[in-house]
Parts: C-alpha cells; structure tokens; sequence
C-alpha cells in the first residue's frame, strides 16, 4: 500500500497533511458539538489541533485556570502546544493514547489523528488533578505561574478549587475512548481523500478517454467519409459501367436505322442528280424549240427521250417514294429509341419519386438491353395486371437493368446454346405489395456466397469483370422505398430474385 499512500500523499500535498485543510465547515461544527457534550460528561476539557498543537476550533470544557490565565500568556500557550504536539508524536509511533503531567502538574491526554500512516492532528484533552489540591500541588503551580509571568495570580490560584478531579483510571478511559475517535476519524479522512482522488481521476480518465473517443471518432468520421466517396465513386462507376453497356446496346440498335438512312439519302442524292440533268435538258429544249418547226423539233424530241430512257426517270420517281417512306421509319426508330432512353433513364426526373408500372418498366428496360440479350436468350414475360407504386423510376430502372443482365449472364456461364437457356420476368401483386420475379435457369449461387451477394464489392466474377456493387445497390435502393431485394438460389439449377414495393408507399 505504500506506493498508493505515497501518491495519494503528493495528491494532497505536504502543506495540506493536517485536520484544518480536511475538515469542512459543517464537520467542524459536528466535532465541536461532539466534543463539547463529551466534556461535560466525562468532566475533562477537549480540543481538536493539527500535528503542531494549534487548534482547530474553541477550546470544549476548558477550565479556568488553563483558558483564562495559563494558556494566554505567550510562554503557556507555547508550552501547551509543543507539549500537546511531543505527546501526538509518541503516540504516533508507539499507536497508544499518552496520558501524562504537563509542566504545570495538571495530568493531560493526547490521542493522534492519523492519515496513510502520517499523523495529521490530534485529540487533547483532560487538564485534570488525580486528587483535590493540596501544599504540593498549590507550591508547584505557585512556581510555574511565576515562570511564565502570569497577571493575576491570585485569580489563577484561587481558580484552582474548581478545577477538574479525576482518577488516573478515568483519565486512561477517556483517552482510549478519544484514541478510538481518533481511529474513527482517520479512516473518515482517508475515506474523504480516497473518494476524491479516484473521483477526480475517473474525471480525468474520463475526460482523456472523450478526448480519445473524440479524437478516433474524428479519425473514424474521416475515414467513413472517404470510403463514402469511395463508394459512391464505386457506385457511379457501377452505374457509368452499365450506362455504357447500355449505350453500347443502344448504339447498335440507332446504327442499324441509321445505316439505311445515310443509303436512302446517298440514293436519293443520285436521283436528284439524275432529275436536275433532265431538268436542264428539258430547259435547253424548251429554250430551242421555240426557234423551230414542228418537223425541225422531231430530232430533238428523239433525242431527249433517248436521254431520259438512259437515266430511268420513270424507275427513279417509283423508288424514291419508297427511300423516303423507309427513311421515314428509320427515323422513326431512331425517335422511338431515343424516347424508350429518355423514359429509362427519366433524366429529367432523376430525384423524384412517380407512380411507377412495372411492367412498363420492365418493357422500357428489355428494349434498351436487347442488344445483350438477343440471340442470347428467348425472356419469357408474364406481366400481371398490377397497380402503379411510388418510387424513383429511374433508380428502379436501374435496379432491373442490373438484374436482367446478371440473369442473362448466368444463363450465357451455363449452357452453350440458346434452346438451353430459360429467363423468365413476371410480375404480380399480393395483398399489400407488388413484386416482380426475375428467373434464371442458370449457374446459381452457393449457399456460403448468398449470404454475402449483398455485401458492397463483393462479386464472383473473375477480376476485371465486376465491382460487386451492383446488388448492394439494388438493395439500398429498394430498401430507402421501403420494398425489399431477396433471392432463392441453388448451384447448377438457377436463380430467383423478387423485387417487392409496398403499395402504402403511393
């Protein structure tokens, strides 16, 4: 305990090891009223002191001899405290109350105070004679009186028949019971200090581990806003990867009405040539023809006919009609594809939520991804009669889109040919909720991986072909909807992902 009472000591500090620094106002207060009660019963004086003798508060049941005349001479009070603090010190290191003579032949005690083994105050007391005064007694006190320059003497001499007279049995009783406060007192003191101490260091413990807290939250903070900068980069990626995949499926479908529509107009470009030719022919014609006879212009008719035969006017005026009506319906397409994109992404509605058709959408999402999945796989629809939800229609496109391409891949890892292969969409509503399954008779998911297939980044695929955020993201979507993303998976048989949206969400 050493090492502890050493620290709880530098705690404290050497200038506050005494009972004035310990004690507080109220348990001032309930020590004197204490001890003043004890003086009067027990017929003896009582004061509390620190380890030098000064005392702590009034003198109790102080006689008048000592009070008023020995302890106001400055030589007296000296003596009394230095007698008061030699006493404290022996009983300090024997552990014992001291009863004892002091210099003027009244019989005193001491019992000390003691805090982690250092002596912090004492109890004093008693100014009591063991028999009435006698010559011997009266001669002594005569004598010191004189020493210590007393004023009135006679007063101090005459206050000697009332003083305090006890046997030396009831002294010793009285000082083990004031010893005993003592001990009361000091494991009191010890208690108040201890209490403090590991109050004070809890605070400070406390306060170090909040600023520690606080320090690693911050760090923390930091670091979840970076890996959500990263996610959502991740995430973008994700979503730009399938934009492309997307744009890539919709270019090819633009090229194909395009294609014919830069050769209708390169043809066309050559009729109006050909027209333009016969045109001028028939303006240097008509610019002649006016100078001749009917007999002269014969030549020259002949000639223009044999010109217009060359260029197949005729067979020019049929097949322009219909290069015109054909790049009619290639822009239409191109118009068509353009709108179906618009719809898909609701670019102009990105943060708002819409009465969203499943089904529609689901028609919207195979048209813009049939590049990828045609001469792929033949879907199968079974769209049901279903009521609209609310939501994000273009984040619920999105989720589709991801799912239908994860089912034509699985389908595309498994089976060779597509005869073989089997997606199947269907839609329906139940109670309070309308879902949409998406089937495929693919490669499957293991048991182990179905429990992660929602994790962010996770992903099967090969490195390089997939940021495993695609599901995660599905998820999170229909989550903040209220709706749900769950799957049903086994290897090697296939796999089927129902998408669900509370209707009370309209």
């Amino acid at each position: 305990m050493t090492d502890i009472h050493d620290e709880l000591i530098a705690y404290l500090g050497e200038d506050n090891l005494k009972i004035s620094s310990l004690i507080t106002s109220d348990e001032k207060a309930l020590l004197k009223d204490l001890f003043l009660q004890m003086s009067e019963q027990f017929n003896v004086a009582t004061t509390l002191s620190d380890p030098n003798g000064q005392p702590v508060f009034a003198y109790c049941g102080f006689t008048e001899l000592c009070g008023r005349h020995i302890r106001t001479t400055e030589e007296g009070s000296k003596r009394c405290k230095a007698e008061a603090a030699k006493r404290g010190k022996i009983g300090e290191e024997t552990q014992t109350p001291q009863v004892y003579k002091c210099h003027a032949g009244i019989f005193d005690f001491t019992a000390p105070i003691l805090l982690f083994g250092r002596r912090i105050g004492n109890i004093s007391g008693g100014q009591s004679f063991t028999r009435k005064a006698d010559e011997g007694i009266r001669d002594h006190l005569s004598r010191y009186l004189d020493e210590l320059g007393v004023a009135d003497k006679d007063a101090a001499m005459a206050a000697l028949d009332k003083h305090h007279v006890n046997s030396w049995e009831h002294l010793e009783h009285v000082a083990h019971i004031y010893f005993n406060i003592g001990k009361l007192l000091s494991h009191y003191f010890q208690f108040q200090v201890e209490h403090n101490y590991w109050k004070e260091s809890i605070l400070r413990v406390n306060a170090e581990l909040e600023d520690r807290v606080a320090e690693r939250t911050s760090q923390l903070q930091e670091k979840v806003d970076e890996l959500k900068r990263t996610q959502m980069q991740m995430v973008q990626q994700e979503k730009l990867a399938g934009i492309g995949q997307l744009a890539a499926g919709v270019a090819h479908e633009i090229n194909n009405p395009l294609g014919f529509i830069m050769g209708n107009l390169k043809m066309l470009d050559q009729y109006v040539q050909k027209f333009t030719e016969a045109l001028n022919e028939y303006q240097k014609f008509k610019s002649t023809a006016l100078s001749f006879n009917v007999e002269e212009m014969l030549p020259h008719a002949e000639e223009i006919d044999k010109f217009l035969a060359k260029r197949k006017l005729r067979m020019v005026q049929e097949d322009a009609g219909d290069l015109l009506e054909e790049t009619g319906e290639g822009l239409a397409r191109i118009a068509d594809i353009v709108q179906n994109l618009k719809v898909f992404s609701q670019v102009d509605k990105t943060q708002e939520e819409v009465d969203y058709d499943f089904n529609e959408g689901l028609k919207t999402t195979l048209l813009m991804a049939q590049n990828e999945y045609r001469d792929v796989v033949d879907i199968v629809e079974e769209f049901g009669n279903i009521p609209a939800v609310r939501g994000n229609a273009s984040e619920l496109n999105q989720v589709l889109l991801n799912l239908l391409l994860n089912a034509v891949q699985a389908v595309k890892d498994r089976y060779p040919t597509v005869e073989e292969r089997q997606v199947r969409i269907r839609t329906w509503a139940e109670s309070e909720k309308v879902c949409c399954e998406i089937y495929d008779n693919g490669v499957g998911i293991s048991e182990e991986d179905l429990k992660r297939v929602f994790e962010p980044f996770f992903t099967t695929r090969p490195p390089g072909q997939g940021t495993g955020l695609g599901l995660s993201v599905a998820h999170d979507t229909l989550r903040k909807m209220g709706g749900s993303l769950t799957i049903e998976s086994t290897v090697n048989e296939g796999t089927a992902v129902h998408v669900c949206i509370p209707l009370d969400t309209v």
